[in-house]
């Protein structure tokens, strides 16, 4: 891999980037079972008081003639971090992102009112620290590469297994 950028950042690091969701990615489909998954996976870690949890990998093409960062790999996760975020009271820029796909938005929209009634016995301040905890201490494997073709190849490879 050539002018690549591997790091482990704090979710609150990544959501500073301008994140774009490419024509070419496929709809939001994660269902209610992997968004539950994810918030008891982070709440595990929330309530274990673990310094951190490392969410996964994403994989972005740094496309730098219109200065942006696509989105490869990682959509599903990111964006249902983002929703988790937005109802506790954070907007991230990646969803005011246009999603064209009508699968998507009626997930969206349905995962929305999941991670809602997930929530529904917990106190405003919980809310607060949970969502704190993903900011800083929830992590994620970012690789931001500069050729297009070296990204899809590393989707490629990461997926098929």
């Amino acid at each position: 891999m050539t002018d690549n950028k591997i790091q482990i950042l704090a979710i609150s690091s990544l959501l500073k980037r301008e994140l774009i969701i490419p024509k070419y990615q496929r709809p939001y489909k994660w269902k209610e079972k992997n968004v539950i998954q994810l918030l008891e996976d982070i709440s595990n870690s929330f309530f274990a008081n673990k310094k951190s949890y490392r969410i996964g990998t994403i994989i972005l093409h740094n496309d730098k003639e219109i200065n942006r960062l696509n989105v490869v790999d990682g959509q599903q996760r990111l964006v249902t971090i983002a929703i988790i975020l937005y109802f506790l009271k954070l907007t991230p820029s990646i969803l005011k992102e246009k999603f064209p796909h009508a699968t998507s938005k009626n997930n969206i929209k349905h995962n929305f009112n999941k991670i809602k009634n997930w929530f529904e016995n917990w106190d405003d301040n919980n809310k607060e620290r949970y969502k704190n905890y993903i900011l800083n201490n929830c992590e994620i494997v970012k690789i931001e590469l500069e050729d297009l073709s070296e990204a899809f190849q590393l989707f490629d490879s990461q997926n098929a297994r």
